[in-house]
């Protein structure tokens, strides 16, 4: 039986996909008034030289894209505060289409503060990010590509909680919720929602129980009036071992969702989750609802030199849901999610991700799983495959998606879902790593990205190939220089891009 001691971070000494090492902040950080909380600034230069700018196959046209990027990274590990935040302002400047030069922002945030002793809680996430409008349309291929099919969508979601415990019966468990995701370029990014839970939950030797009542609203521009989510229910938990968890619910959903009348439907649901070892997680969940049956399946295991994960999901989400449709998987996302199912907390999955992918020379906001803007609600059936074999000086990743998207109700005009009934993307990456020293690198990665032909939309289909060397040049400097070659096919505008970036970072 393996010991009940829950692992700090899972990362830790193991490797992942891109030879990803979990990291501290420099030493040199600022330590701001002695909290624990760090406080990193951040410079990075990149000249990207490419032979298609604007993404052409009739008139492609060559520059130089300078861009400088100021930014900052805050981490707070313990305390009463903990969470991270990393954010940059790219400064993008072209040497011939000068009237294309544009700000762009990235941003990772995530909080959770105790703000009354063991009472009172806040947890917030933030996202900045260039996302695609639609599946069907241009896809880019790095940063600084001139794309309309582009558009920033910044991302925010604060969630205030109350526990309490109610003598030695129960627990009272309240919270609130706002959420809501902006796009510059598109209306269809734009969306709020906000919601409330509470609840009661107890413990009885192996067997718990719990009763809980919610209420979500969830409002998109362009689209049907906000919808309504009300339901309660009502759970049964048995943990036979503690390597094993059970539980049963049932209880009722009023929603006017499908059909914009509200309307009642019961919902039932079960799930079991397996941990055999501090390596090994394992968890199945099905259920019914108003939109039907819904599933999911996650699996993530690591061994001495190799890290395991694979997802399987059918379910809804709202067009403030975040990650399904409306937001790409980025690099960073595949990692941090991996990190988590592994043991990992939220502030050192993080920070180890993103200053691991800053060894390697990646950019975390590189989309690997698809994404486009559902300005409703949409059933999606969602599957995720990592996998990473790592030698003393090598590392071999591949990773896998598949995403089926349907909407639920009434769609925006101007999005995908608005013209088709189904948007089918899958794709991969498979990366080698290879350590030259013991600070330089060589990684190659070849990407495949592809949307599928729906009735009325043909599809398309993105290649790209990168090769990258990274080295930190110094204590507190990291070079890059990368080649990259883009292929992409569709009926409305195929293209071919070649670029030669190279960056180098500074952490004050």
């Amino acid at each position: 039986m393996r010991s009940g001691k829950p692992p700090s971070c899972a990362w830790g000494g193991a490797p992942v996909l891109v030879a990803l090492t979990l990291w501290s902040p420099p030493s040199h950080a600022q330590d701001a008034a002695g909290s624990g909380i760090r406080i990193t600034p951040t410079l990075t230069l990149q000249e990207t030289v490419t032979n298609n700018r604007n993404l052409s196959s009739t008139d492609p046209q060559a520059d130089a894209i300078t861009q400088i990027s100021p930014g900052i990274q805050i981490s707070s590990p313990g305390g009463r505060v903990q969470g991270s935040l990393t954010y940059s302002a790219n400064a993008l400047l072209y040497a011939r289409a000068t009237g294309s030069d544009t700000i762009q922002n990235e941003l990772q945030a995530n909080v959770n503060a105790e703000v009354v002793e063991n009472r009172g809680f806040i947890a917030a996430s933030a996202s900045v990010s260039q996302q695609s409008i639609s599946a069907f349309g241009t896809q880019s291929g790095g940063t600084g590509l001139v794309n309309s099919n582009s558009t920033e969508v910044s991302m925010l979601t604060v969630t205030p909680s109350w526990h309490s415990p109610i003598g030695d019966l129960a627990d009272l468990n309240a919270s609130l919720n706002w959420s809501g995701t902006h796009s510059r370029a598109s209306s269809l990014g734009d969306a709020t929602g906000h919601g409330g839970n509470v609840g009661l939950s107890g413990r009885a030797g192996l067997f718990g129980w719990g009763l809980n009542a919610s209420r979500q609203s969830t409002g998109s521009s362009g689209a049907t009036p906000t919808s309504t989510v009300d339901q309660g229910l009502a759970s049964l938990s048995f943990s036979p071992d503690p390597e094993v968890q059970l539980s049963v619910n049932a209880g009722r959903q009023a929603q006017d969702v499908l059909t914009g009348s509200r309307f009642w439907t019961t919902t039932t649901g079960w799930s079991a989750a397996w941990q055999p070892t501090d390596r090994t997680n394992i968890a199945l969940q099905g259920g019914h609802a108003y939109y039907g049956r819904s599933s999911a399946f996650s699996l993530t295991h690591r061994m001495a030199r190799s890290v395991w994960s694979f997802s399987d999901t059918r379910d809804v989400t709202s067009p403030t849901g975040g990650q399904p449709t409306f937001r790409p998987l980025t690099l960073y996302d595949l990692y941090y999610a991996v990190c988590l199912q592994q043991g990992g907390d939220p502030n050192s999955c993080s920070q180890g991700v993103l200053a691991a992918l800053a060894q390697q020379g990646l950019n975390p906001n590189v989309v690997y799983g698809g994404g486009f803007l559902a300005p409703t609600y949409t059933f999606q059936h969602a599957q995720n495959l990592a996998v990473s074999v790592s030698g003393l000086r090598d590392t071999i990743g591949v990773s896998a998606f598949r995403n089926e998207t349907s909407p639920l109700g009434a769609v925006a005009a101007g999005s995908d879902l608005a013209t088709v009934p189904l948007v089918r993307q899958q794709g991969g990456t498979l990366t080698v790593s290879h350590r030259l020293t013991p600070t330089a690198s060589l990684n190659g990665s070849v990407t495949l990205q592809k949307t599928l032909d729906a009735p009325t939309q043909p599809g398309n289909e993105q290649r790209l190939f990168l090769l990258t060397w990274a080295d930190a040049v110094g204590p507190n400097i990291n070079a890059s220089l990368s080649a990259r070659r883009t292929l992409f096919r569709s009926d409305t505008n195929p293209y071919g891009e070649s670029a030669i970036i190279g960056s180098i970072s500074y952490r004050f």
